[in-house]
């Protein structure tokens, strides 16, 4: 039986074994994949980015960051709207520049002078890890998918750790390059952003993987 579902784009069919009736548990895999296929599927590079909330990542810890560099640049209620945004969204440390320790019973985190060793993650982001994580961890998805949406997971984590990398790098370099970062007739106009970008692993070779996993399952047939 020939199913023509559209899935993974024009001229795709999927060949299901001959069978009375589909397997009910084949269905139930058919109906996740068709919800991985529009959460990542048909996606370029940058709604990829979109997705998993990168664009946002990058400019909103900048701006968090520059505050504190910087906080002439900023109005007083400016300085409170970052604050209720950072209290706001969950935050990420990164122990490579920071101590942790404990008073008592209390986990304690401690910054290394000059580092930026913590990020606000904005909420397009953690919706997107949570909806990866979601499918990473279903019961019913083929293993060789879930172990290729390891692989994009693993993405996106050296991608955000790489935010520490350039963030710390450049500003040890010259605080500057974080403080003008944003202003176009300054000679550090972009220079953490285009550096970051320039070392951005993509992901779209990793949800490549994805789709082709699910080819391969489905024994997917293109004409």
């Amino acid at each position: 039986m020939v199913v023509g579902t559209g899935l993974y784009g024009m001229g795709i069919w999927l060949r299901i074994p001959e069978a009375s009736s589909p397997d009910a548990l084949f269905q139930a895999q058919l109906s996740e994949l068709e919800q991985l296929e529009g959460f990542i599927g048909m996606k370029n590079e940058s709604e990829l980015r979109e997705v998993f909330g990168f664009q946002r990542l990058l400019s909103v810890n900048l701006w968090i960051w520059r505050s504190g560099l910087a906080p002439d640049k900023y109005s007083p209620q400016e300085i409170n709207a970052i604050d209720a945004y950072i209290k706001s969204n969950v935050n990420q440390a990164d122990t490579r520049f920071g101590v942790t320790s404990r008073e008592g019973n209390i986990p304690k985190f401690t910054v290394n002078k000059g580092a930026v060793a913590i990020i606000t993650l904005p909420k397009e982001y953690v919706a997107g890890r949570a909806t990866l994580v979601r499918f990473e961890s279903s019961m019913i998805l083929p293993s060789t998918v879930r172990s290729a949406l390891l692989e994009l997971d693993q993405t996106i984590t050296n991608d955000t750790s790489l935010l520490f990398d350039v963030m710390n790098e450049k500003v040890s370099q010259n605080p500057d390059n974080l403080i003008f970062d944003n202003d176009p007739h300054s000679r550090f106009f972009s220079a953490i952003s285009n550096t970051y970008w320039d070392r951005f692993t993509s992901l779209r070779p990793s949800t490549h993987k994805v789709i082709e996993s699910t080819r391969i399952y489905l024994k997917v047939d293109q004409h």
